[in-house]
């Protein structure tokens, strides 16, 4: 629920000069001095459960734009890790977390996951937890980079079920693409299978990706070094920090020989 009066959020390092910035403040908007804000199409607003916000501090002064238009009024913000409420039930987060990216729920508190695809911000880098809450860093460095994800595969061991065990990953992000490079051709003809990649929420149910299917067929797990790409790869591919992915078999006529590798391209949430 988000704040209707000020609150005394307290900084992680008092000694440290917070860089303070200024910004116009939505329409129709109401900053509680204390509130975890953000950058809406370039207007300051309290933090909430809007993938569109850019998480950027705290506010320094209470700013009532209630009855104006935008950018009617300015608010001071600090720049600096704050101390923020942490969330409940998936979203509590605790020591382990520690260096994990979080995600604003409202205006003081932060969450462990994006919600479900991408439904949240990014509110920053966990720093710090204790009695007094969760510290988060706005300006915390976020993995903007690319993983590969690659398992060996035999391609006279795929079965219809599960090809490659539930894996838990220590990071969030997305699946982009799914692709196999071969190691050793296959030559006997009319053998193919599907392989679909799967995310399992920490004590959830596995759930499929929309696309990202492999279909492997004699004729284009040949010759050595061939690449095969998967399907386009539209939704369902979000997983945060403790969840797990899986691979699934089907639709198997079952090779004789040839082998591979599974590469699951993962890019940054």
């Amino acid at each position: 629920m988000s704040l209707t009066a000020a609150r005394n959020t307290k900084e992680y390092s008092p000694d440290s000069k917070p860089k303070g910035f200024v910004y116009p403040v939505k329409g129709s908007t109401h900053i509680q001095n204390g509130s975890l804000v953000g950058l809406l199409a370039g207007l300051l607003v309290p933090a909430s459960a809007n993938p569109g916000i850019k998480i950027i501090g705290c506010a320094q002064q209470e700013a009532d734009n209630s009855a104006g238009a935008d950018s009617a009024i300015t608010c001071l913000v600090f720049k600096a890790p704050f101390y923020w409420d942490s969330g409940t039930s998936g979203d509590a987060i605790t020591s382990a977390n520690v260096g994990s990216d979080c995600y604003a729920i409202d205006d003081h508190t932060v969450g462990l996951t994006d919600g479900g695809n991408g439904a949240r911000p990014r509110a920053g880098k966990i720093i710090q937890v204790d009695s007094d809450g969760v510290v988060v860093d706005p300006d915390g460095t976020k993995d903007e980079g690319e993983k590969l994800l690659m398992f060996p595969i035999d391609l006279a061991s795929i079965t219809a079920g599960q090809v490659i065990g539930a894996l838990t990953l220590p990071y969030g992000g997305k699946i982009k693409s799914v692709n196999f490079l071969v190691n050793k051709p296959a030559t006997t003809a009319a053998k193919l299978a599907t392989l679909t990649p799967r995310i399992t929420p920490a004590g959830g149910s596995a759930a499929a990706l929309t696309g990202g299917v492999l279909a492997l067929t004699s004729a284009n797990c040949t010759p050595m070094g061939a690449q095969v790409a998967g399907s386009a790869v539209t939704a369902g591919n979000s997983f945060n920090a403790g969840d797990a992915i899986d691979v699934q078999g089907s639709s198997v006529t079952a090779f004789g020989e040839g082998s591979g590798t599974l590469i699951l391209t993962i890019a940054a949430a």
